[in-house]
């Protein structure tokens, strides 16, 4: 029993280890994992279509920021991904009760992604300030009671 334990510590160990040592920060996986732990949660606790989306986006965000050793990559999960901001956007001005609040997040995740886009952010900062976009989300998933 003490070998299982040791295996599976030292496997986490180095999974760890691994993500730490890419060139890209696990700031966005990290988010990535909350935004659909809060979407579970939430959709469990009350299913709408806000909080499905939510755990959808959480599911995109999770297999487009799992992939740590280069920041852009276009594929068919970046594009899934693109697809799931836009749509949770959408929804999130129509079914939200905060609308001044998901206006303001809104601006503010544009605003984030316009000045990416534009290389006016130094790459080693760029996952922690998108992550910021990732815990509006949750913020605004938590306190809105659909």
């Amino acid at each position: 029993m003490y070998n299982i334990i040791c295996y599976i510590d030292n496997y986490l160990f180095n999974r760890v280890i691994s993500i730490c040592n890419n060139p890209i920060s696990p700031d966005c996986f990290f988010t990535s994992i909350l935004i659909f732990a809060v979407g579970s949660l939430k959709s469990i606790l009350n299913f709408n279509i806000w909080n499905l989306s939510v755990l959808s986006i959480g599911i995109t965000s999770i297999l487009h920021h799992s992939r740590l050793h280069t920041w852009y990559i276009q594929d068919n999960i970046r594009s899934l991904d693109n697809f799931a901001v836009i749509t949770i956007g959408l929804i999130g001005f129509y079914k939200l009760n905060y609308k001044k609040l998901w206006t303001f997040i809104t601006i503010y995740s544009l605003t984030i992604f316009y000045l990416i886009m534009h290389n006016f952010i130094n790459p080693l900062h760029i996952p922690l300030l998108h992550s910021t976009t990732h815990l509006a989300i949750i913020a605004i998933t938590l306190i809105d009671d659909l």
